[in-house]
């Protein structure tokens, strides 16, 4: 099902954070929500996941087993170690705790840091911390996934690893939908586009579009 809005509106402490706002993002789709600060992205991102009220307009009808939500700046519970903030993931589903260890060791194998299980996640860098908590929200099993921001504390070789990643998730069957302040990757990897300004959406397409329409 594609995810819709219709006129979407958001006042926060007297500031209009999102004005009339209006967009239909592809089932199955790689969609990037891209714009400068304060552009409302994240508040957006936050609203369609069900995550914020408070709103006014329409949007799709999203139910919690259809959806998981990554904010920006998640923390894992101290003293874990990799593979167990991978097996948070599983709390919802009727696995044994040996089913979960052994489908969180597949998926961190897939992500490429099953070597890192039984370390302390406190103590992995910051990329690899992206694709352990990617491998958390895989355990979810959700059809659609929303992500803040969550190559802003790595560097551009591994962002652009980590998109790669990302592109192969979507190829699996499901919806990504991505808030990303890298306009450049997002134009190269994704395949739909949501361009906010000031709280208003300014275009909606394919990258190639934006890219004829920014000529």
């Amino acid at each position: 099902m594609n995810i819709y809005a219709e006129r979407l509106n958001l006042v926060m402490n007297g500031i209009k954070i999102l004005d009339e706002v209006s967009f239909s993002i592809p089932d199955g789709s790689f969609s990037c929500i891209i714009g400068p600060n304060g552009a409302g992205k994240s508040s957006l991102l936050r609203v369609i996941s069900k995550d914020l009220s408070g709103y006014s307009g329409s949007i799709s009808n999203l139910k919690p087993d259809q959806m998981t939500y990554l904010p920006q700046d998640l923390v894992a519970p101290p003293f874990l170690s990799t593979i167990e903030v991978v097996k948070l993931g599983f709390f919802r589903r009727s696995l044994t705790n040996n089913e979960q260890e052994i489908e969180s060791l597949k998926l961190l194998e897939s992500y490429g840091i099953k070597h890192l299980a039984f370390h302390s996640f406190a103590d992995i860098s910051a990329g690899e911390k992206q694709r352990a908590w990617l491998a958390f929200a895989l355990a979810q099993s959700k059809k659609i996934i929303f992500m803040d921001e969550p190559l802003a504390a790595i560097d551009y070789t591994a962002r652009k690893n980590f998109f790669t990643l990302l592109s192969t998730i979507v190829h699996s069957g499901k919806t990504l939908v991505l808030v990303t302040h890298d306009i450049g990757l997002a134009i190269e990897m994704c395949d739909h586009l949501i361009v906010l300004e000031s709280g208003k959406k300014v275009f909606e397409g394919t990258p190639t579009d934006f890219q004829t329409s920014s000529e």
